[in-house]
């Protein structure tokens, strides 16, 4: 991954939430690391794989940073 991806995508977990999000799932990935992420999990279960771009394998802390999101009003 390129050095501009990779600064991007390490900004896309503070952004803020979009219609479709919640603690369960995300539009798009919400990975700080992307290329952490990609040896973890199978790709599979990867929003760059979803039809409707819907990430199913959240990082560890995206439960709390979504409710965190919420509470300060960048919800949809």
């Amino acid at each position: 991954m390129s050095a501009a991806r990779t600064r991007r995508q390490a900004l896309r977990f503070h952004e803020a939430l979009q219609e479709g999000n919640g603690e369960s799932r995300t539009v798009d990935c919400r990975h700080t690391k992307w290329d952490t992420r990609a040896k973890r999990w199978p790709f599979a279960v990867c929003a760059s794989s979803q039809t409707d771009g819907m990430c199913l394998a959240l990082p560890a802390r995206w439960a709390k940073q979504s409710r965190s999101l919420s509470e300060k009003g960048t919800a949809p």
